[in-house]
């Protein structure tokens, strides 16, 4: 899944289950996690929200230890390798 941060005006409160979204009257911050942003987004509109800008946050696939060292650090300095 991958994870994107929406800003959204809602004009009503809001609540969707799956993905679990809860949204107040108003200007609204939030993050959702999902493989298909165009059904969340599509959802939003079915509810009246105006999304105003959406951005994938991370990358895709797993974590990599190499984005955790320090400055300096390298893989077999920690002996990992």
């Amino acid at each position: 899944m991958k994870q994107y941060s929406i800003v959204a005006m809602a004009k009503h409160p809001v609540a969707i289950p799956d993905p679990l979204i809860m949204l107040d009257e108003g200007h609204n911050a939030f993050t959702v996690m999902t493989d298909d942003i165009a059904d969340v987004l599509e959802l939003l509109a079915g509810e009246g929200v105006t999304v105003q800008s959406y951005n994938h946050l991370g990358q895709d696939g797993p974590p990599r230890l190499e984005d955790e060292l320090l400055p300096g650090e390298t893989l077999e300095s920690i002996g990992v390798l």
